[in-house]
């Protein structure tokens, strides 16, 4: 056998592991390994429920969530996390929300935290989906007090599923809708700035050759956007009822201001806010006194004030970050 017989040989070896490599990482991007974090509400000092949140489907599953109650509050805005994120990486942010005098639902994603697995390789978008439905009408049926109104808080990957069900559910009873560092026009966009800009940190040396990474980056993002199996983005936004509040920072990579911005000018009614200086998912980091100001008025404006159950609307709550 010839030496370059073994060494096309050996090129091919290479290009068709890239392949099985790129397969893999895109699998992971929707069942994604992460160490469950111990924080719970308590330790904040919020008393909290438990709820097993049932989603139906092909593969039935449970969501694991936790309901923060705030003193005879009406309104609860549910928090959804972002990719390989949980719902305690959200709990100061929780807190906010409820020094603000809302109740608040947190809850894993499938694949996520507490929640169950799904194995499934295709139609990711519809599950995720899914997901966000099944929390909502939990709180209809099991949580909501008499003349209470639903607000959602997506981050990042979450805010393609939480957009795409107040768009296409117009009656699905989400009042105010803010979508932070995300989501952008395009999914393949995201999908390879994700790679290009993340690569150093996760993918391996012997995929980081000029010719086997633009293969790898090929096949990785199809991989990606055909598991996801969602093609109509975005939805239709010029009959949004409910009220959507962007918020992207001056200096995220990931979902640059061009394109939340473009997808804001789509959505009727809908606000935008740069934050100057923040980067991807460091808004409420960046500037919390302000940020803290400028949600909880989209939030009393678009759920009628922090109402107390069996009194009138009141908006004397003073909260913070």
């Amino acid at each position: 056998m010839s030496g370059l017989t073994v060494l096309g040989g050996l090129a091919v070896a290479w290009a068709l592991a890239a392949c099985a490599a790129a397969i893999w990482m895109a699998y992971r991007v929707y069942h994604p390994r992460s160490t469950l974090r111990t924080e719970t509400p308590e330790d904040l000092e919020m008393a909290f429920e438990v709820h097993s949140i049932g989603v139906a489907g092909a593969r039935p599953l449970t969501l694991d969530a936790w309901f923060i109650r705030a003193p005879q509050a009406a309104h609860t805005v549910v928090v959804a996390h972002a990719w390989g994120a949980q719902k305690a990486d959200r709990l100061k942010y929780a807190r906010f929300l409820h020094r603000c005098g809302f109740n608040v639902l947190l809850f894993d994603l499938r694949n996520h935290g507490r929640s169950g697995r799904d194995p499934a390789l295709l139609g990711m978008a519809d599950r995720f989906i899914a997901d966000v439905e099944a929390v909502i009408r939990h709180w209809r049926e099991r949580l909501s007090p008499p003349g209470g109104r639903l607000g959602l808080v997506a981050f990042s990957f979450s805010t393609w599923p939480a957009l795409y069900h107040v768009a296409t559910r117009p009656g699905g009873g989400v009042a105010a809708l803010v979508l932070d560092s995300g989501p952008p026009m395009s999914i393949e966009g995201t999908a390879v700035r994700f790679i290009e800009s993340y690569a150093p940190r996760w993918v391996p040396w012997w995929l980081r050759p000029p010719g086997v990474f633009t293969l790898f980056k090929k096949v990785y993002v199809s991989a990606l956007l055909r598991m996801l199996g969602k093609k109509s983005w975005p939805p239709p936004l010029d009959g949004l009822q409910a009220g959507v509040l962007f918020i992207v920072g001056e200096h995220d990579v990931l979902m640059p201001v061009p394109e939340v911005s473009e997808l804001a000018a789509r959505a009727a009614g809908a606000e935008l806010w740069v934050v100057p200086g923040a980067r991807h998912l460091k808004t409420f980091k960046s500037r919390p006194d302000e940020y803290a100001a400028r949600v909880r008025a989209f939030l009393d404006e678009r759920l009628g004030g922090v109402r107390r159950t069996g009194q009138p609307n009141r908006r004397t709550i003073t909260c913070s970050t």
